[in-house]
């Protein structure tokens, strides 16, 4: 896998208004993130027996779960911060807070970027 510079594809826009709700996703450790590049290569190389039997969703979340506890762990580190209400998926904590609150969680400013394509992301320095 490769990383683009950010400096290269993504600008500083704006700082959210103080009472601007923003939606946050934190993504959870996954278990088996070793096997990923030996699937994807059976997946995708012609001589195997797997080839091009690609995987549904369901698939790729059995096989890539959340690390037991995982979700505990964020959320109860977000009460800490006073965040009450979060979203527990599969393999992501969602949350909406205001400005205000959102850098105590990761001490950090917050911003909205620029990025490629028609989405707008929200950054910290």
């Amino acid at each position: 896998m490769s990383r683009v510079s950010p400096s290269e594809t993504v600008s500083r826009v704006a700082l959210p208004a103080s009472s601007q709700m923003m939606t946050l996703q934190i993504d959870l450790t996954l278990e088996n993130t070793g096997l990923l590049e030996e699937k994807l290569k059976d997946l995708s190389t012609p001589a195997s027996p797997n080839y091009g039997k690609w995987l549904t969703k369901e698939e790729v979340d059995a096989l890539f779960p959340a690390t037991d506890g995982a979700a505990t762990a964020v959320t109860s580190w977000l009460k800490s911060y006073g965040v009450e209400r979060s979203s527990v998926k599969r393999n992501d904590v969602s949350l909406c807070v205001a400005q205000p609150t959102a850098p105590g969680l990761a001490s950090a400013k917050l911003f909205f970027l620029a990025v490629p394509g028609p989405a707008r992301a929200i950054g910290s320095v």
